[in-house]
């Protein structure tokens, strides 16, 4: 069945199609009942948990990798917001978010790194370096 609503994140194709994890991941027996939307081009985006609800755009593997690295960025911020002002997480990452759509210059139901490009999402990595511990390079 085709998802008019989705928009590939790679080509722009709306024709895409809703797949189980086999033909995704045929190496990962675990993925299989899984729903994911895949584009002609090869780009994908899984499912919510036992939906064919897509967690955003189908995305190819740099803008999948840009999407990981923007998550681990900000879920580290609101995480960290989270242990230094004791507040709840779903409370930390609303917030979170209502910064970040500001910093960007988002909606609010814009605000789905799921459904970011590669650019925006080396946004929220730059956005939140700031706000998070130094990590240490040894470079000699």
């Amino acid at each position: 069945m085709p998802a008019t609503h989705l928009i590939c994140a790679e080509c722009g194709s709306t024709d895409i199609r809703c797949v189980t994890g086999d033909l995704i991941y045929p190496h990962r027996p675990d993925l299989y009942a899984k729903w994911f939307w895949r584009c002609a081009c090869g780009a994908y985006v899984g499912c919510h948990r036992d939906t064919q609800e897509p967690m955003g755009t189908p995305a190819g593997p740099a803008t999948r990798k840009a999407r990981g690295e923007a998550h681990a960025a900000f879920d580290a911020l609101w995480k960290r917001k989270v242990a230094r002002d004791h507040v709840s997480a779903k409370e930390a990452r609303t917030a979170g978010y209502t910064w970040l759509a500001q910093q960007m210059g988002l909606d609010m139901e814009d605000m789905h790194i799921a459904k970011f490009t590669v650019y925006q999402c080396q946004m929220v990595v730059e956005l939140c370096r700031p706000y998070l511990p130094k990590t240490s390079n040894s470079s000699g």
